[in-house]
């Protein structure tokens, strides 16, 4: 598969932050936590969901990690999966790396097999706090499943996503084997 196309933006107000619609997928920052705004997502036409932040987070300051967000998104007939990528605050990216590509390796394995092997219904919804690590998740899918390079994998999801903080990470990140 090339890249996949330039996403337009969502038009759900229920987004905390800049949400990237490629049809099959949407990559966006943590939705506003509450039951109506996933039933909003849910009429939307959006049944799966992989969240990539850590529960940790349900502390923060700003846009704090939604503690409900998995009974509300059952609970409106959508299914909600969690693979933390965590922020790696206190270690080096050298020392983070090897947690990075674990985790990284599993989000891509759960957007594969969301979007072909198990043929759940599409798009697909991958969030995180800002969308940077939901990004990152999507590039590491494009390198695993679809032999993108790091490097285009990386252009692709900062130049049409929000990778940020990640880059590094994702640039680094070793193809998985499946």
């Amino acid at each position: 598969m090339p890249l996949p196309p330039k996403p337009a933006l969502c038009s759900l107000p229920v987004f905390a932050n800049t949400c990237f619609n490629m049809g099959r997928w949407i990559v966006t920052a943590q939705p506003n936590p509450g039951a109506a705004n996933y039933t909003t997502i849910a009429q939307s036409g959006v049944t799966s969901i992989l969240c990539v932040r850590d529960p940790s987070e349900s502390n923060a300051t700003t846009n704090p990690f939604d503690l409900e967000e998995a009974m509300d998104t059952v609970t409106t007939g959508m299914s909600w999966t969690n693979v933390p990528l965590a922020h790696f605050t206190n270690l080096t990216t050298l020392q983070a790396q090897p947690f990075f590509n674990l985790q990284a390796t599993k989000a891509a394995r759960v957007i594969d097999q969301a979007t072909r092997q198990m043929g759940w219904t599409l798009p697909i919804l991958i969030h995180c706090s800002s969308g940077d690590r939901a990004s990152a998740a999507f590039a590491c899918y494009l390198i695993d499943y679809h032999n993108v390079s790091n490097k285009d994998a990386v252009a692709f999801a900062t130049n049409d996503l929000a990778l940020a903080a990640f880059a590094p990470f994702v640039n680094n990140y070793p193809k998985s084997t499946h």
